[in-house]
């Protein structure tokens, strides 16, 4: 089932509501952001085949490889690839009725 992208956004930000307290409070330095697609570009990176969905992706560095001398200067982010999802995660239908 196709949603249109601001019924999306909003089954997005009502899941990120449901992740418990303790978990989301990670996520405050985070950008989280949709996206129709990959680009090839991503799949590449990741080395996906092309044949198979990529749901996300997160982009930056992973806490291992941080310095407190030297922060990153981008924020980390996490792209939801909209239309691999609405294909993959079913049913949309249920995630609509239970965002709203």
């Amino acid at each position: 089932m196709k949603l249109s992208k601001k019924e999306f956004d909003g089954v997005v930000r009502r899941a990120i509501s449901r992740i418990p307290e303790e978990l989301r409070q990670h996520l405050d330095n985070i950008l989280i952001s949709v996206r129709k697609r990959p680009t090839l570009e991503m799949m590449e990176e990741v080395d996906q085949d092309p044949d198979e969905p990529l749901l996300g992706l997160f982009q930056g560095f992973p806490l291992s490889e941080r310095s407190l001398t030297s922060p990153p200067l981008f924020p980390d982010s996490i792209l939801l690839f909209q239309e691999p999802l609405e294909k993959h995660v079913k049913p949309w239908r249920s995630w609509r009725r239970r965002s709203s």
